[in-house]
């Protein structure tokens, strides 16, 4: 008993150190620069994008009929100007050694939050690298920004935690600035008596997406770009604009994408059939309200419950994070990286109850059939399109807000 018990402190306490954090870094960088060299992801697009901001004025978030289109404020493209006209292969090194970075600066910000406050085991680790590994994975992939989106988060997060309010609020804002979404946290943060936080946030947004290009670009090249990224992004989301096609379509882990194809015919000729059944437009948009409804009135419970909860900063920080996912218009597996700390606390929390523990082990199997055992050599195309499209992530994730509102009653 004595040896066992000295493995696993050796194990947790290797967890911890910093040999651990470069061989994270040196594995994810490695996965990451491989896939960055072999392939035209996402980033090949914002390069683009970026010479296109510096010597044209074409419109940057315009549709690559082979390559997609840029999906970013044009802010974040100014941080690609010094390196655009570098060799691209060097380019690219450059920013898988980033997302590298990213991958360690999420895990251990999520241990920093987590530890303070349950003690974590080598074991909790390996079962969310199992879990939720293809968070990190797909973004290495696909080449996409999301990963720092979550880093920048996820620090914000932790500022908070460590008492230093102003830099909590920048680090979000920046989030906040790059991906839209981390805005539900200017709401939230007075909620959670960090208002001054989110004066720090909203500040960092409106000088990131407003201020900071206009010396750079000029009045009427920000202000083109500004307008050109609001029909690109924001007006399909109020239906005034069709945005482009090939980056709103697919399947995804919203409430918006899940009740479309769970709920209505795909126009795919699949051998397996996931659709429950064919709703005509309006009413599907009714169901998808009424779900929708349902989903924020539990994100409330669940938030209003944690304040008094031992873990209220993780908690209702996760609810945030899990409500800005489902909502969502589109949230592919790499836009999940954000959902790490929610995802540790999912795997690490007390589960004393069997009914609980049985609730969440039929969670733990919907993301493990979802993502990591969900695999085209072992399942074939037809089954692995088929786990995609109906809703196991989606229904994981709705699971994880479950089992956080429950919790949420248990008074420090």
């Amino acid at each position: 008993m004595q040896g066992r018990d000295s493995v696993r402190l050796y194990a947790t306490a290797w967890c911890t150190t910093s040999r651990l954090r470069w061989l994270v870094f040196v594995i994810a960088s490695a996965i990451a620069i491989a896939k960055l060299l072999r392939a035209d992801t996402d980033f090949g697009i914002y390069l683009r994008a970026a010479g296109e901001l510096a010597h044209t004025d074409l419109d940057v978030y315009r549709s690559h009929e082979q390559h997609g289109a840029y999906g970013y404020p044009h802010w974040v493209l100014l941080l690609l100007l010094p390196v655009v006209n570098l060799p691209e292969p060097l380019v690219r090194i450059g920013f898988g050694l980033l997302q590298g970075l990213a991958t360690v600066w999420i895990l251990f910000d999520v241990h920093r939050i987590v530890r303070k406050r349950i003690e974590l085991r080598a074991w909790h680790w390996l079962v969310f690298g199992l879990l939720f590994a293809r968070w990190f994975s797909s973004n290495y992939t696909a080449g996409q920004f999301s990963l720092w989106v979550a880093a920048l988060t996820i620090r914000g997060i932790a500022e908070l935690d460590g008492g230093r309010i102003a830099r909590g609020g920048i680090m979000i804002g920046a989030a906040a600035a790059a991906k839209l979404t981390p805005l539900a946290f200017l709401v939230a943060l007075p909620l959670m008596g960090f208002a001054s936080a989110a004066v720090w946030m909203a500040g960092t947004v409106v000088a990131l997406v407003f201020l900071v290009p206009w010396p750079v670009l000029g009045s009427s090249e920000h202000a083109r770009h500004l307008h050109e990224f609001y029909q690109a992004m924001l007006a399909p989301l109020f239906g005034t604009a069709q945005g482009d096609a090939a980056m709103w379509a697919g399947t995804s882990a919203s409430i918006k994408s899940t009740m479309q194809t769970l709920l209505q015919q795909s126009p795919e000729s699949d051998a397996i059939r996931t659709n429950l059944c064919d709703l005509p437009d309006a009413t599907l948009r009714i169901v998808s309200y009424v779900y929708s409804a349902a989903v924020l009135v539990l994100a409330a419970f669940a938030f209003f419950a944690a304040r008094k909860h031992r873990a209220a900063l993780v908690m209702q920080s996760s609810v945030v994070i899990i409500t800005m996912a489902l909502f969502s218009p589109l949230t592919r597996s790499y836009h999940c990286a954000m959902l790490a700390l929610a995802g540790m606390w999912f795997v690490a929390e007390p589960k004393p109850p069997m009914v609980r523990r049985l609730v969440w082990s039929l969670i733990a199997a919907a993301f493990a059939f979802g993502m990591i055992l969900r695999q085209k050599s072992l399942l074939g195309r037809d089954l692995w399109s088929a786990l995609d499209r109906c809703g196991l992530v989606h229904f994981g994730i709705v699971g994880m807000l479950v089992m956080l509102a429950v919790p949420a009653r248990e008074k420090a």
